[in-house]
């Protein structure tokens, strides 16, 4: 399958095949020691549920595939954590594989599956199928929070749950990687999905992602957070914005927001509105978000904080959206070049930097801020109040 023609078919002798998972698991070992080794997780296959695609054979035949590799896994490394099936489609492997394992006692550290956020096209094996956002709110979340539904009744309701593919979409031709809206789309599939599973794995860090063949042009609605010239798009600062958030939470309620504190009395408020917007037809995410997409006033953000220790804060403010860390667009309005010049990287590295919107100095009296901020479409705000005894003590930049 894909450019580079991967095998995907089962093994031809189960006992060859657990040789070199038993060699392979020594040789690991070997290399990094067991106890790094047993921090790792270890996939069984990939999409065995997607037939002739990612897999040749049945059900049955992945989960003996499975049961052969963990065993031999297992045999060379007792804790190493083993799972799977990393299923593509909604539900069958996984409940087969739960069920599976439960009945014939065998090892399972953890279920792996993924997901993608789209109503309209498969798998996208010669990069010529169209796809189409998928609006609902569950898009995405809900596999999750089903999945581990599946697992709580499953008899193993210890086993975690990693997604370790999800997106928008499952094809790297998809402009809506590139465009403003993905950041957005992030943070709401993130704070749904939180209280289901051990962790999500976005797809991808980078458009150096070879299924389809090298790819030659800046933007092409590649996987990535960065694009091939190592270019930020909107995505990478969704998950720069939730690393700057604190340790704690301090209110969860609101499904657009994350309020967090941290120990140095800092508060972080992390906002946003995701809108979906769906392709009209007959067009589908490859021609509607490679276009130029204006967001869409809809009114003034509300932050109202209280509860605060009294005192002098600087309050930063980073923001994500049309035109704002949005290198999508600048691109655009460059003409969209195939090939981008060294002065046309640094502009495009220069509109994209991540650096704040506003900084100021504000007092809280009474415990209280507040703060109004024009919202558009799919508009991301990071807002952060450092105590001005915390930021004094920053060090500063020698001069002479």
């Amino acid at each position: 399958i894909f450019w580079w023609k991967g095998n995907i078919t089962p093994p031809k002798d189960p006992a060859k095949w657990s040789a070199l998972m038993r060699a392979f698991t020594a040789h690991m070992k070997a290399r990094y020691g067991e106890d790094e080794i047993t921090q790792w997780y270890f996939e069984v296959w990939n999409e065995p549920d997607l037939h002739n695609l990612f897999f040749t054979g049945d059900v049955d035949d992945y989960l003996a595939l499975y049961k052969n590799t963990v065993e031999a896994i297992k045999a060379e490394c007792a804790h190493c954590r083993v799972g799977r099936p990393a299923s593509a489609i909604p539900w069958k492997f996984e409940e087969a594989f739960e069920q599976y394992v439960v009945a014939k006692n065998v090892p399972a550290d953890f279920v792996a599956s993924h997901a993608y956020g789209v109503t309209k096209g498969f798998l996208d094996a010669e990069g010529n199928a169209g796809t189409v956002l998928d609006p609902s709110p569950d898009s995405v979340s809900g596999r999750m929070k089903h999945s581990r539904e599946l697992i709580q009744h499953s008899g193993r309701p210890d086993m975690e749950l990693h997604f370790t593919e999800w997106s928008s979409s499952y094809t790297p031709t998809d402009y809506l990687h590139d465009q403003y809206h993905e950041a957005s789309f992030i943070l709401d599939k993130i704070k749904r999905a939180a209280p289901y599973v051990d962790s999500m794995s976005y797809w991808t860090f980078t458009d150096i992602f070879e299924e389809n063949g090298p790819r030659f042009t800046p933007f092409h609605g590649g996987f990535g957070l960065m694009n091939l010239e190592g270019i930020r798009k909107p995505s990478y600062f969704a998950y720069r914005f939730l690393g700057q958030l604190g340790t704690e939470d301090i209110a969860r309620d609101d499904p657009q927001s994350w309020i967090t504190r941290s120990p140095d009395g800092s508060i972080q408020a992390l906002l946003w509105d995701y809108t979906p917007i769906v392709p009209p037809a007959p067009e589908t995410d490859q021609s509607f978000y490679k276009k130029e997409q204006p967001a869409t006033v809809k009114g003034t953000l509300q932050l109202r904080l209280d509860h605060l220790r009294d005192g002098n804060y600087q309050v930063t403010i980073y923001t994500i959206g049309y035109g704002k860390n949005d290198a999508y667009t600048a691109y655009l309005h460059m003409g969209a070049p195939s090939q981008i010049t060294r002065a046309q990287l640094e502009n495009l590295n220069a509109v994209s930097k991540g650096e704040p919107e506003s900084t100021e100095r504000y007092q809280v009296n009474h415990g209280k801020f507040s703060r109004d901020l024009p919202l558009r479409t799919n508009d991301v705000y990071l807002v952060v109040l450092t105590p001005s005894e915390v930021f004094d003590a920053t060090p500063k930049k020698a001069s002479r």
